[in-house]
């Protein structure tokens, strides 16, 4: 094909699953590489403030991304309604990310990487509210998940002694990576999936950027590590 894509497979032709230990192999790396960034990112808001560093990281690895794309002759350009597309699920991902870099300020990384796991409940909802049909099973899930985040966000939870608010922006953000999940699926993004992820990376990051502007973090002082946060006994702050 023109793109650099590869054409599709024959109708005649069996597609072979890949073998078992590849998909433990990249479960395993999901879960590793994917849950060791809250704790990365409990490290980062220390010292750094989260908007201006999240957003800085995206736009980083969004131009490496499609700059490691056109070094492949990959077509990188997009349309109109493809960068709007862009935009929009960007700019509802990173910033979920960056909401959850700011709560992870006073909310352990653990704690976090817990309470954002029930992204996949909001996704089931969004499909239902958009008319597709969901199994018992599926819904008898979505119940049993929002009633332990219940159990977490209680007085006297395990919430390692962080506050309220921040529990709830870590639980708010979580809607919102939803809907850019949902979304993508049902508008118009760019054929080749890494040039969309590094366009989304891209405008998003820069999106969460600017919100950093606007809050005014490059003028606060990040000159001195924070205080460690004091931890209940058995426990750590991170």
């Amino acid at each position: 094909m023109s793109d650099g894509l590869p054409s599709p497979a024959p109708r005649n032709v069996a597609l072979r699953a890949p073998p078992g230990i590849l998909v433990w192999a990249a479960l395993w790396t999901v879960y590793i590489v994917w849950g060791s960034t809250y704790l990365a990112l409990r490290v980062l808001v220390e010292t750094i403030p989260p908007l201006i560093s999240n957003g800085g990281r995206f736009v980083l690895a969004g131009t490496l991304l499609l700059g490691a794309m056109a070094l492949r002759r990959r077509a990188v350009r997009i349309t109109r309604a493809e960068a709007l597309s862009c935009l929009l699920v960007g700019s509802l991902m990173m910033g979920a990310v960056a909401t959850v870099a700011t709560a992870e300020q006073d909310v352990p990384s653990n704690l976090a990487a817990l309470l954002v796991a029930c992204v996949p409940l909001w996704v089931l909802l969004l499909r239902r509210l958009g008319g597709e049909r969901i199994a018992p099973q599926l819904g008898l899930a979505v119940a049993l998940g929002f009633a332990g985040v219940a159990v977490l966000l209680q007085p006297g939870g395990q919430t390692g002694g962080a506050p309220l608010a921040s529990l709830l922006l870590v639980v708010c953000s979580t809607p919102a990576w939803a809907t850019g999940s949902y979304l993508s699926q049902r508008i118009p993004l760019p054929r080749h999936p890494l040039v969309s992820v590094g366009w989304q990376m891209l405008l998003g990051g820069t999106v969460v950027g600017l919100a950093g502007v606007v809050a005014g973090e490059p003028w606060r002082s990040t000159s001195a590590p924070s205080p460690p946060t004091r931890s209940s006994p058995g426990s750590t702050s991170r």
